[in-house]
């Protein structure tokens, strides 16, 4: 709210400004951008199977994913101020409507009996990530004569998120032969789990540039540019906010552990992970429980970085007042 407050009162300030000096302009723009940079993650990092299974069955998935977020369709405006001949000040805001990634994996459970192979079951497992995000884009623009009908000009400045989250859907299709189905492993056949998990960012500082052309017609003008965004954002904290089984809601029965992830810079065997600090999710006997204390707080991870980088080519239009 407040962020949203500090917008608002920069824009109304450059424009009673401009207006004092009849030297301001107001654009709008749409374009796509493709990405730049990716980065690399196994989907078992969205999954919440592996720790819910015994140790005796051997958990895989290995494949990797080669993903970005950045892509997708940019809308954004800007007020802009002449500062002189050839140089502006610009105030923005831009949307990114990011692109579904998607992928898949198969996850094997195999108790490792040799004499038995038929026993070995598969969690087929898909996955789909999309990120809506605002930020706050000033700038200054470098441009030739302003007079002319053919105007290039190039643009840098800074990008900064201030709204939007990664949203990630995950389906986990079970195959499980009768053998696995009772104890010890309780595994259900046929079994179609579905979840929605949101990500959000903490603030995060990236840099916009583009080289462009514009054609003046009187006050109006019409541009096309390239433009580069870098821009990395680091994990703030994730939440489950959707859990069905075979089509029903099951959230109520998720623990607090498997509902929150919290991101951390460092982790060590404090930190509420089941792999760093085993033992606040076992009860006396050695075994895990899950009325155990570490699974009424937030799961602890490292912190993530998701990468937005792209290049892409907008079109737009500038009213000159």
């Amino acid at each position: 709210m407040k962020k949203g407050i500090l917008i608002i009162a920069v824009l109304l300030a450059g424009m009673h400004i401009t207006k004092a000096q009849g030297r301001f302009y107001i654009k709008i723009h749409t374009g796509y951008g493709v990405p730049t940079t990716k980065e690399a993650s196994s989907i078992r990092d969205f999954t919440q199977i592996r720790h819910l299974l015994p140790d005796t069955i051997s958990k895989s998935i290995e494949k990797t994913n080669i993903t970005t977020l950045g892509s997708g369709i940019q809308l954004g405006g800007a007020l802009g101020i002449k500062l002189s001949e050839n140089l502006d000040f610009e105030f923005g805001a831009h949307y990114l409507m990011g692109a579904n990634i998607k992928g898949n994996a198969q996850l094997v459970l195999d108790p490792g009996d040799a004499n038995q192979p038929e026993i070995k079951s598969y969690v087929n497992i898909g996955l789909k990530r999309n990120t809506r995000q605002i930020r706050v884009v000033p700038s200054l623009v470098v441009h030739g004569d302003a007079n002319k009908k053919i105007m290039p000009y190039a643009r840098f400045g800074l990008m900064i998120p201030v709204g939007g989250k990664t949203v990630t859907n995950v389906t986990q299709d079970f195959d499980v032969p009768t053998l696995m189905q009772g104890p010890p492993f309780y595994l259900k056949n046929d079994s179609l789990i579905a979840q929605r998990l949101e990500t959000k960012g903490k603030l995060s500082l990236g840099f916009q540039s583009a080289v462009g052309m514009q054609y003046n017609i009187r006050k109006i003008g019409l541009f096309i540019e390239v433009a580069h965004q870098a821009l990395s954002v680091r994990a703030d904290k994730t939440t489950l906010v959707n859990y069905t089984e075979n089509g029903n809601d099951r959230i109520d029965t998720k623990t607090v552990y498997e509902k929150e992830t919290h991101y951390m810079d460092e982790m060590n065997s404090q930190s509420n992970n089941m792999e760093y600090n085993p033992k606040v999710f076992q009860n006396a006997s050695g075994n895990y429980d899950r009325n155990a204390p570490g699974f009424q707080k937030p799961k602890e991870e490292i912190r993530l970085v998701s990468q937005f980088s792209n290049i892409g080519v907008n079109i737009g239009l500038r009213l000159n007042f």
